[in-house]
């Protein structure tokens, strides 16, 4: 979906704004993973519920209909007034994501994501068929069950029995919206693995995630 579509009226933060969240969030940001490293698996997923903005004091992150952006907030109803001081969480689409060089590899990834590495190096729970590959055309075609697909390929195979209508399209790219957090988006990649992670938490962040935070770039392709 592109930035002109349903979130059109998104204010992005300005410069000044940016400089200041940001520098806010890396020092947060900092601490906070020193205090998830200190806990348990059980606490460490429970702090990744809230995100940073809303444990920092300060700005409060909203989503475009006044819902705290956060897991919580989907269990919430909206604000019933803006508070004095507030931005508006947001992230790129996965067609952002999906988009390549000339060679084939994405375009987009942080250097941090191993775009060949397979999906469930960061969602180990989570379980998609393998990819069918196919060779061959008309009656000569012959089809057959592969590996297990590499987060690239959940978000830009376009052979038969492709991933983009799964939920894993969306989780991987929220996942690397945690990476830059660019137009506000709420958590770090290591968060949003640990929110699906959680079976108690992964409703809910699917559902801010399609909601409320792929609003930035391209549709993605279906095909």
């Amino acid at each position: 979906m592109s930035s002109n579509s349903k979130n059109s009226d998104l204010a992005t933060p300005s410069s000044q704004e940016s400089v200041v969240v940001q520098a806010t969030l890396s020092d947060e940001s900092d601490r906070r993973r020193q205090l998830i490293k200190s806990l348990g698996k059980g606490a460490a997923v429970i702090a990744a519920v809230a995100p940073i903005q809303t444990l920092a004091q300060g700005t409060v992150l909203l989503t475009t209909d006044w819902r705290r952006c956060s897991v919580s907030g989907m269990q919430s109803g909206a604000h019933s007034r803006k508070p004095d001081s507030y931005l508006t969480c947001g992230g790129y689409s996965p067609g952002w994501w999906q988009q390549k060089n000339d060679n084939g590899t994405p375009k987009n990834w942080p250097s941090g994501a191993i775009w060949n590495n397979s999906y469930k190096t960061v969602f180990p729970k989570a379980s998609l068929p393998p990819l069918v590959i196919c060779t061959g055309n008309g009656n000569s075609q012959v089809c057959a069950l592969g590996k297990e697909p590499s987060l690239w390929e959940v978000m830009s195979y376009n052979g038969q029995g492709n991933y983009k209508s799964t939920d894993m399209f969306h989780w991987i790219g929220a996942w690397l919206n945690g990476f830059g957090r660019a137009y506000n988006f709420p958590y770090t990649n290591d968060q949003i693995a640990a929110l699906y992670d959680d079976e108690t938490t992964r409703a809910d962040a699917l559902a801010l995630i399609k909601g409320y935070l792929e609003v930035h770039g391209p549709a993605p392709d279906m095909g």
